[in-house]
């Protein structure tokens, strides 16, 4: 029923789409292994299993394709491993049709989207101020703008010619932030930038 009515949405908003369906994972993965969609859009509670667990299991469709996470939940917790996987987007299946085209929308334009229930969630357990501005008073002029792409939701690729230098350059830099913000994980710097945009400035 949930999928029927979201197929509806869809195809008003977007009448010249294809929308196809799979009811567990493995009709997921056969689906993924023919087709690269625009957008994936996943359930957290699956038949043959978790949604959460299917995106750690294979990082490369994560990796190469806008994902959306729903789920009935809007907990802090699965909005806080969502954004460490990855995923374009986290939405509560109880989202209004205007907010699915607002999320769409912007995914589709390159940026992640997570609605104000969710970064209010994030926001929880924001650092200290004070520290935080400390540890970025240690980042360089270069080490601030690759940060400032980063909040913008440019990949690294953009950074790099926004910036005029090379991606290498780049992902060093994002290395470099890392390590003097104590942050670890493939998508580390980008949960850090969601949750702390309001102390950041960014």
């Amino acid at each position: 029923m949930f999928r029927k009515g979201l197929q509806q949405i869809i195809t008003l908003l977007y009448p010249d789409s294809t929308v196809l369906q799979a009811s567990n994972i493995r009709e997921t993965l056969d689906i993924l292994a023919e087709r690269t969609p625009d957008v994936v859009i996943l359930d957290v509670n699956l038949p043959d299993g978790n949604g959460i667990q299917f995106l750690r299991d294979h990082p490369d469709i994560v990796q190469n394709n806008r994902i959306v996470l729903m789920t009935m939940y809007n907990d802090r917790l699965l909005v806080r491993e969502s954004i460490l996987l990855g995923v374009s987007a986290y939405l509560p299946k109880e989202s209004a049709p205007e907010e699915i085209e607002r999320c769409l929308k912007t995914i589709l334009s390159g940026k992640k989207y997570f609605n104000a229930q969710a970064t209010e969630s994030l926001t929880e357990a924001a650092p200290d101020k004070r520290q935080l501005r400390s540890n970025l008073d240690n980042l360089t002029r270069m080490e601030k703008a690759v940060l400032q792409g980063v909040s913008q939701s440019l990949s690294s690729k953009e950074i790099a010619e926004k910036l005029g230098v090379s991606y290498r350059t780049v992902e060093n830099h994002r290395n470099n932030i890392c390590s003097k913000l104590g942050l670890n994980g493939v998508n580390a710097l980008t949960r850090f930038v969601l949750e702390n945009k309001h102390i950041l400035g960014l």
